[in-house]
C-alpha cells in the first residue's frame, strides 16, 4: 500500500485524492472553496503523485525532528516566567511552559520544513508554514499548535508527546508552474519524558514552597527542628551547658536533610551525593556544638571543626572521607528527650482545700452558716376567711315633711380589732390560726328633700353604725427553702420526707448508715424545722424577734401572761392598720419569706456533719486528675486548657454527690447536700480562675510574639514531629522506550549559608558571589526579668485577685539566680581567670539580701492572713475609709474589701478583745517559726515558690492555737478536724502571699548584671572543659569530668539564670515553662537538574531538564526576542519552635547575645546584593528572603 493510500485509510490527514475532488465538483452544483487548482496543461499524474507522497513522508520526518529538538531545547531552558514583552505576553496567555514548547516547535518546524521539499522528474514540491512578522503572527503561530502529552491525555501513552500543527502548506510546481497546492494539519508523536520531568520538577518546587499543613519541605523541616529543639531544650533544662537551643548551625543540616527527604518523596530518588554531604553536615554541627558552647571555640588544642567543616571541600558531597556517621532520622534527633506527645498529669490536689476554707471560716451566703440559713428558710403565706356577723345600722333623724332621702356617702371612721385566740392547727403545714373580730365604725351621710312654705329645701344628716366581721387568718407553709441551689442542679425541688420536715428524726438506726443524715445532740434525734409558728407569727405581724418564743406551741387557750398580751397587741395593731388602708381583700394578704431559727444544739451538730462529709469528698475529689500531652499546654487563649479540662472532670464527678431523686431523709440531710453544692461551686470557681490565669498567660505570650502570634505558633507546635511522608508519584514510561529512571542533581549539592563562587560551584557565573542559603532565628523569651515581671505576672495577678507586681522577681526566679551566683562565685574564687569574685559576691549579696527581706515580709503577711481567714467574724476595718463586706454579693462598689478573701494588714485588723485578737500573736509566732526553721535562704525561697512550705505552717499553727482559743466554727472539733480547717485556710493564704510578696528590687538591673557576670564565668569554665577534653582526645591524655561535677551534674546546675515564660507562675500550679523561636530559611540552587535515561540520538545519555536562573531569548521575525526566564529551584520554609519543659529546672532558652541570629547574607539568596542584606524586619508566614539580581538580563 502506497504512503498516500495508507494516509487516507488511517485518516491521518483531513484530505482526499484529487481525482475524487474533481468528481465531486462535477456532480455537485453547490459553492465549494477549492484547495486544489488544476493547471491548463497537467503534468503526468504519476510524477506528481510520487512527489507528493515523498513530500508527505519528509514532512512528517521534519516535524518529528522539530518536535524532538523543541523538547530538548525546552528541557535545557524551560521558560516558567514569561517576559513582560509583546512576545513574552503571548506565552502568558495560558500555561507558560506549554505555550513555550509550542512556540519552539513552530520555530523549529519552520526551519526544518525548508528541507522537506522533493523533486520527482519535472515536479518539485515546497513545504512551508505561515511566516511570523510580528507578535500577533507569533500568537497565531502558537495557537496553530496543539500538544497532547501522554501524562495528561487519554489515549496517548505516558512518556509520549503528540503534536498537531495546522497551516502546513505543500505546493507542487512543474517548469515554474503551480500544479497542486494543499494546506493541511499534520500530527506527529515522539517518545519524550519532558512533561514528566517538568511536572515532577514543578511538583518538587510546590513541595518546597508548601505550607505547614501540606506535605513538603516545611513539614519535614519543622519536624527536624522540633526534634532538635526539644532534645537540646531538655538537655539545657537538665543542666547541660547548652547556650543556644537552636542556632543557624542546626538549621543548615536540618534544612538540607528535609530537602533530601522531599526529593525522594517527589522523584523516588534524590541527589546521590547529597546524602554524603548531609552526613558530614550533621557531624560538623555536632563538632560545632561541642566547641561553641558559649559562642567561642576552644582556645587550646586543635580546632577540629575548622578543618572538618570547610564548606568548600564538600559542597558536592563527593569528597567526604572517613567513617562519617549516618544522617539521623527525626526520632534519632529526638533521642531521650520527651517528645511533643509526652503526657503530663495534673490533679485537683490541694485546690480541693480552698472551698472548705471558704465554707468553714467564711461568712455570708458562701459559708456553712449561709448554707444552713438557706435550707432553714420558708416562704410564709396567709389565708384570710371573713364572715360579716352584723351589718352597720344607721339611724337618721329625718326632718318633717321629707319627700325624698338618699345616701350621699359612707366613710369608715375607725377600726377596732380584737384577737380572740391564736390556735395551732392540726396540720404541720398550717403554722398558726388567728381568730378574732373586727369592728368597723362607719359614718353615713344622707341628703333629705322637704317641702316648706318657701318651696323645697335640702337637709343633710349623719348617722353612725358599727359593722362586725368575724375573721380567721391561717399562717401556713408556702415554699420550703426557696433559694436552695442544690435544687437548681437537679432541675427540680427534691422534697424532704414528710415525716421529718417538722418532727425530729431520724434516729441512730437510719442516720448511722448514711454520713449525710445528721443526728441530734448527744446522738439523739435530729431537730428539723420543729415549730416554725412563733417565727411565722412574728414575721407576718411585724412582732419583735423572740416575742412569741416563750409562748411555745399550743398556747392559744392558755395565754394570759404578758407574752400573750404583747402578741395580741401587735397582731391587733397590724391588722387594724391593714384594714384601715385596704380597698379589697387582696390588700389583706400577708405573704412573707421568713428564715426559721435552728436550735443551737442542732446547728452545731449540723456543722460537724457537713465538715465531716466535705472532708471525705475532698479526699476523693483531690485525686481527680487530667492527663494531657505537653503540647496542649500552649494553646490559643480562647481555647480550653488543661485546667479547664480538669474542671470539666470535676463537673462530671460531682453528679454522684449531688444528684438525687429520692426524698431527703431530713432537713439536715438537705443542708448537707446544699453544702456539697456550695463546695463544688467554689471548687469550680477556683479551677476556673486557674484556667483563666492560664488563658491570660497565653495572651501574654501572644503579646511577646508580635511577629507571629500564638495561634500561628500553635500550628507548628501541633505538627511538631507528626509529619508523615507522602507517597511518591509512580514513574511511568512509554512502551516505545525502555523503563524510565530519574536522577536528581543539585548545584551545589549541599546548600550552605556561606557565599560560593564559580571556583567551587561551576554553575555560578564567573566573578559572582552566590548565596545558596540564608537563615534567621529569633528567641522570643530570652530574658525573663522585665517581660515576666511587668507583663505576665501582673495579668495573672489580676485574674487570681492579687496585686500587680512592680519590679519584682518571683521567689523561684530569684532562688535560681542565687544558685547560679553561688556557683559562679565559687568558680571565680577558685580561679580568678574565670570571673571577678568580688563583683559576683557583691551582686549576689544584694540579691540575697532582697530575698531574705522578702521572706520576712512573707512571714508577716501569712501570719496576718491566717488570722483573718480563721476568725473572719472578728475582723474589722483598719481605717474608716475601708468598706468591709462578708460576701462579694454584698459589694456595691469597686473599693469594698471582701472578708477574709481581700483582707491585708493595710485594710483589715482584728477587733480588740476577741478570740481572733487573742490568737493572732500565737499564729504569727507559729508562722515565723515555720518559715525561719525551714532552711537556708535558697531552700526557703524555693519552698515558698512551690508552695511546699505550707505543711510546716499548718503544723505549727494548728498546734499553737489551743482548743479554748479556736473560732466558733471549730468549737467541739477534734484536733484532726481543726487541722483540716487550718490546712484549707493555708492553701490560699500561702499562694496569695507568695504572689504578693515576691522579691522586691528597685529595678531589674541587679539581677541582670549578676546574670551577665554568671554567664561570663560559666563561659570561661566551659572553655576550659572543652579545651581539656579535646586535648585529651587529640593527644591521648586523660580527662576527668568528675573535676567539674559542680558544673555539669544534677538538674539544679545553673547554666544560666532561667529563661522562658512560665505558663502559670502560681505556687502549686507552675507546671511548665515555655519558650519560642521563629526560624526562617530560604535557599536557591545555582543549577538543578533532573535527568531521564530516554533521549534522542544526539543526546544518547538521556534527557536532562535544567532549572537555573537564566533569561531565554529566541530569534523571531529576524530579531532576538526575550520570551521569558527560567526560574531557579528555590526553597522557602519556616518553623515556629515551642519548647515546653516542666518546673523545677532552669527553664529553657538561648543565652547568647545574638537576637535575631542571621546568616551572613540574610535575607538574600542567589546572586549576592550587598545593599539588600539586613538582619532586621518582621518575621512572617511567607518569609522575607530577597533573591539576587537575575543573570543574563
Amino acid at each position: 500500500m502506497s504512503g498516500r493510500v495508507a494516509a487516507l485509510v488511517t485518516d491521518r490527514r483531513a484530505r482526499v485524492p484529487f481525482a475524487l475532488i474533481g468528481l465531486a465538483l462535477l456532480l455537485l452544483s453547490g459553492t465549494v472553496v477549492l484547495q486544489v487548482e488544476t493547471q491548463p496543461e497537467p503534468t503526468p499524474p504519476r510524477e506528481a503523485d510520487r512527489a507528493l507522497e515523498q513530500t508527505e513522508s519528509a514532512t512528517e520526518t521534519a516535524l518529528t525532528t522539530a518536535l524532538t529538538a523543541a523538547t530538548e531545547q525546552a528541557a535545557t531552558r524551560p521558560v516558567t516566567d514569561p517576559a513582560e514583552t509583546p512576545y513574552g505576553e503571548v506565552l502568558a496567555e495560558g500555561d507558560t511552559f506549554d505555550r513555550y514548547l509550542k512556540a519552539l516547535f513552530y520555530l523549529e518546524a519552520q526551519r526544518r520544513l525548508d528541507d522537506a521539499g522533493q523533486t520527482v522528474g519535472e515536479v518539485q514540491t515546497d513545504v512551508t508554514l505561515p511566516e511570523i512578522e510580528d507578535s500577533e503572527d507569533f500568537a497565531d503561530a502558537v495557537d496553530r499548535v496543539t500538544l497532547r502529552p501522554g501524562s495528561e491525555t487519554d489515549g496517548v501513552e505516558s512518556g509520549v508527546i503528540e503534536a498537531e500543527i495546522s497551516g502546513v502548506e505543500t505546493v507542487a510546481t512543474s517548469d515554474g508552474r503551480e500544479i497542486e497546492t494543499e494546506t493541511e494539519t499534520v500530527t506527529v508523536a515522539v517518545a519524550s519524558p519532558l512533561y514528566e520531568l517538568h511536572d515532577r520538577t514543578q511538583t518538587y518546587q510546590q513541595r518546597l514552597d508548601a505550607d505547614l499543613t501540606e506535605p513538603g519541605f516545611t513539614q519535614r523541616f519543622n519536624a527536624r527542628i522540633y526534634a532538635l529543639g526539644w532534645a537540646r531544650g531538655y538537655a539545657q533544662y537538665s543542666g547541660l551547658p547548652v547556650t543556644e537551643v537552636i542556632s543557624n548551625r542546626h538549621i543548615v543540616p536540618a534544612a538540607n536533610d528535609a530537602i533530601y527527604r522531599t526529593q525522594k518523596d517527589v522523584f523516588g530518588a534524590a541527589d546521590p551525593e547529597l546524602n554524603n554531604a548531609i552526613r558530614r553536615g550533621w557531624l560538623c554541627m555536632a563538632m560545632h556544638d561541642a566547641e561553641g558552647l558559649y559562642n567561642d571555640h576552644a582556645d587550646k588544642g586543635t580546632n577540629l571543626s575548622g578543618t572538618l567543616c570547610s564548606a568548600s571541600k564538600w559542597l558536592f558531597g563527593n569528597q567526604a572521607t572517613g567513617d562519617v556517621p549516618d544522617s539521623p532520622g527525626v526520632m534519632d534527633l529526638l533521642g531521650e528527650a520527651p517528645g511533643m506527645d509526652t503526657t503530663h498529669t495534673i490533679g485537683v490536689n490541694g485546690t480541693s482545700l480552698l472551698p472548705i476554707r471558704d465554707l468553714a471560716s467564711g461568712s455570708g451566703s458562701t459559708s456553712i452558716q449561709g448554707v444552713i440559713d438557706r435550707i432553714y428558710e420558708v416562704t410564709v403565706e396567709t389565708d384570710l376567711h371573713t364572715e360579716t356577723v352584723r351589718e352597720p345600722v344607721f339611724r337618721h333623724d329625718a326632718p318633717p315633711k321629707t319627700i325624698n332621702s338618699y345616701v350621699v356617702e359612707t366613710e369608715p371612721q375607725g377600726v377596732d380589732v380584737t384577737v380572740e385566740r391564736i390556735t395551732e392547727p392540726e396540720s404541720d403545714e398550717e403554722y398558726r390560726a388567728v381568730e378574732g373580730v373586727v369592728e368597723i365604725e362607719h359614718e353615713e351621710t344622707k341628703r333629705h328633700l322637704r317641702e316648706t312654705t318657701d318651696g323645697q329645701k335640702t337637709v343633710v344628716t349623719t348617722a353612725s353604725g358599727t359593722e362586725r366581721i368575724a375573721f380567721e387568718i391561717t399562717v401556713e407553709e408556702g415554699e420550703l427553702h426557696p433559694r436552695a441551689r442544690v435544687d437548681e442542679y437537679n432541675g427540680e425541688d427534691v422534697p424532704v420526707t414528710e415525716r421529718y420536715v417538722y418532727d425530729s428524726g431520724p434516729g441512730i438506726a437510719r442516720a448511722g448508715t448514711d454520713r449525710t443524715v445528721p443526728l441530734g445532740a448527744d446522738g439523739g434525734r435530729f431537730e428539723n424545722y420543729g415549730d416554725p409558728g412563733p417565727r411565722a407569727i412574728e414575721g407576718v405581724f411585724d412582732l419583735p424577734k423572740g416575742t412569741t418564743r416563750t409562748a411555745g406551741r399550743g398556747h392559744g387557750e392558755r395565754r394570759g401572761d404578758r407574752t400573750r398580751a404583747t402578741v395580741e397587741e401587735h397582731v391587733e395593731s397590724t391588722l387594724a392598720s391593714k384594714w384601715s388602708n385596704a380597698e379589697s381583700e387582696a390588700d389583706l394578704e400577708f405573704n412573707r419569706r421568713e428564715t426559721v431559727d435552728v436550735p443551737h444544739s442542732s446547728r452545731k451538730v449540723l456543722v460537724a456533719t457537713v465538715l465531716a462529709d466535705l472532708r471525705q469528698i475532698r479526699q476523693q475529689v483531690s485525686n481527680i486528675t487530667h492527663t494531657f500531652k505537653r503540647k496542649e499546654l500552649v494553646h490559643d487563649g480562647s481555647e480550653t486548657g488543661p485546667y479547664g479540662e480538669l474542671e470539666e472532670k470535676v463537673q462530671e464527678r460531682k453528679e454522684r454527690y449531688l444528684h438525687r431523686t429520692e426524698p431527703f431523709e431530713s432537713i439536715g440531710q438537705k443542708a448537707v447536700y446544699e453544702a456539697r453544692y456550695a463546695y463544688f461551686a467554689a471548687l469550680e470557681r477556683y479551677l476556673g480562675r486557674i484556667e483563666s490565669a492560664h488563658g491570660s498567660a497565653m495572651d501574654e505570650i501572644d503579646n511577646q510574639l508580635p511577629d507571629m502570634g500564638i495561634a500561628n505558633a500553635i500550628r507548628y507546635l501541633q505538627e511538631g514531629v507528626t509529619a508523615t511522608p507522602p507517597e511518591p508519584v509512580p514513574l511511568e514510561s512509554s512502551s516505545l522506550t525502555e523503563n524510565v529512571t530519574y536522577e536528581v542533581s543539585g548545584s551545589p549539592t549541599y546548600l550552605v549559608t556561606e557565599n560560593v563562587t564559580s571556583e567551587t560551584v561551576p554553575a555560578v557565573d564567573s566573578g559572582e558571589q552566590f548565596a545558596p542559603m540564608a537563615a534567621r532565628n529569633k528567641n522570643y523569651l530570652k530574658l525573663p526579668y522585665d517581660s515576666v515581671v511587668n507583663g505576665l505576672l501582673g495579668k495573672i495577678g489580676n485574674v487570681l485577685g492579687v496585686s500587680n507586681p512592680d519590679a519584682e522577681l518571683t521567689f523561684q526566679t530569684a532562688s535560681e539566680a542565687l544558685v547560679a551566683g553561688d556557683k559562679a562565685t565559687d568558680a571565680a574564687n577558685a580561679d580568678p581567670d574565670h570571673g571577678n569574685p568580688k563583683k559576683l559576691s557583691r551582686l549576689n549579696g544584694e540579691l540575697s539580701s532582697a530575698v531574705r527581706s522578702s521572706i520576712q515580709e512573707y512571714s508577716e503577711a501569712v501570719g496576718a492572713q491566717m488570722t483573718f481567714h480563721l476568725y473572719p467574724e472578728d475582723v474589722t476595718a483598719a481605717d474608716s475609709d475601708t468598706e468591709l463586706v462578708r460576701s462579694a454579693d454584698d459589694c456595691e462598689s469597686d473599693s469594698c474589701v471582701v472578708v477574709p478573701r481581700d483582707c491585708t494588714r493595710e485594710t483589715c485588723e482584728m477587733e480588740a478583745d476577741t478570740e481572733g485578737d487573742r490568737a493572732s500573736e500565737e499564729i504569727q509566732t507559729a508562722v515565723t517559726a515555720a518559715v525561719d526553721g525551714y532552711g537556708g535562704t535558697v531552700e526557703t525561697a524555693d519552698a515558698i515558690a512551690s508552695g511546699e512550705i505550707k505543711p510546716a505552717i499548718v503544723r505549727r499553727v494548728a498546734a499553737a492555737v489551743g482548743e479554748d482559743s479556736r473560732p466558733n466554727a471549730a468549737t467541739g472539733l477534734d484536733y484532726q478536724q481543726w487541722r483540716a480547717i487550718v490546712n484549707s485556710s493555708a492553701q490560699q493564704v500561702v499562694r496569695d502571699a507568695a504572689a504578693e510578696h515576691a522579691v522586691t528590687l528597685s529595678d531589674t538591673k541587679t539581677v541582670e548584671k549578676l546574670d551577665t557576670e554568671i554567664r561570663q564565668t560559666l563561659e570561661s569554665v566551659s572553655k576550659e572543659i572543652v579545651a581539656k577534653r579535646f586535648d585529651a582526645a587529640v593527644n591521648n591524655n586523660s580527662f576527668d569530668i568528675g573535676n567539674y561535677d559542680n558544673w555539669v551534674a544534677g538538674t539544679r546546675t545553673p547554666v544560666r539564670v532561667p529563661a522562658g515564660m512560665p505558663v502559670l507562675p502560681v505556687p502549686g500550679h507552675w507546671f511548665a515553662t515555655v519558650n519560642a523561636w521563629n526560624i526562617d530559611v530560604e535557599a536557591e540552587y545555582a543549577r538543578f537538574e533532573v535527568s531521564a535515561n530516554v533521549g534522542t540520538p544526539a543526546t544518547a545519555t538521556g534527557t536532562t531538564y535544567v532549572r537555573e536562573d537564566r533569561t531565554v531569548k529566541r530569534e523571531v521575525a529576524g530579531k532576538n526576542r526575550r520570551l521569558g526566564s527560567v526560574e531557579p529551584i528555590s526553597v522557602s520554609g519556616k518553623s515556629v519552635l515551642i519548647v515546653v519543659v516542666p518546673p523545677g529546672g532552669i527553664g529553657v532558652g538561648d543565652r547568647d547575645d545574638r537576637d535575631p541570629e542571621c546568616s551572613p547574607t540574610w535575607p538574600v539568596v542567589g546572586d549576592v546584593s550587598e545593599e539588600a542584606i539586613h538582619c532586621d524586619g518582621e518575621f512572617s508566614d511567607s518569609g522575607t528572603a530577597t533573591t539576587g539580581s537575575r543573570r543574563g538580563r
